[in-house]
């Protein structure tokens, strides 16, 4: 399980960039699922414990699942 450690709201169409406590998996995924939920990913780089999507709200102490679908 992946749990988000700290957010970063960029301010841009709701889009956030999300620390995870470890690195993203090596496992194919198409959805992130946060609260059930379901965010589609959206691309960003500079460390393999962040993922970034659009949204709302606040999402630290929340886990992530990767979802194939």
């Amino acid at each position: 399980m992946y749990k988000i450690v700290e957010e970063f709201d960029v301010k841009k169409d709701g889009l956030y960039v999300l620390t995870l406590d470890k690195e993203l998996p090596f496992i194919p995924y198409t959805y992130y699922k946060i609260g059930g939920i379901k965010y589609k990913p959206v691309s960003v780089t500079g460390s393999r414990r962040w993922i970034a999507l659009k949204g709302n709200g606040s999402f630290v102490g929340k886990n992530v699942e990767f979802v194939s679908e």
